[in-house]
């Protein structure tokens, strides 16, 4: 599902930053037309987000990844009412402070 929204999204002249914590899924992102490749586990994925628009944020943050830290730093990485669209599937509950510290997260 990843692959097809990157390579749409290119397809539609955006932007594409994209993370994974598989080389391989990164290569193939790559290979579709990302445009900032962020290996999650070696990369603080915000600090390249907030990198890559200039402290800005990011305005769309379509999230595929299923487990909590990818939400928590979609919330970090999106602008100010920037937009997080979820395509996946939380199998457990986990709790998200309201009041949560942006700044802190970066």
């Amino acid at each position: 599902m990843g692959l097809g929204t990157v390579a749409k999204m290119k397809e539609r002249g955006v932007k594409v930053i994209t993370s994974d914590v598989s080389k391989k899924r990164l290569k193939a992102a790559g290979e579709v037309g990302a445009d900032v490749l962020i290996d999650s586990i070696n990369q603080d994925v915000v600090s390249v987000v907030m990198k890559e628009t200039k402290g800005r944020g990011a305005d769309v943050v379509i999230v595929i990844d299923t487990r909590p830290v990818a939400l928590m730093q979609s919330i970090a990485a999106v602008r100010r009412a920037g937009t997080i669209w979820l395509a996946g599937y939380y199998y457990s509950p986990f709790k998200v402070r309201p009041m949560w510290d942006r700044a802190k997260a970066t």
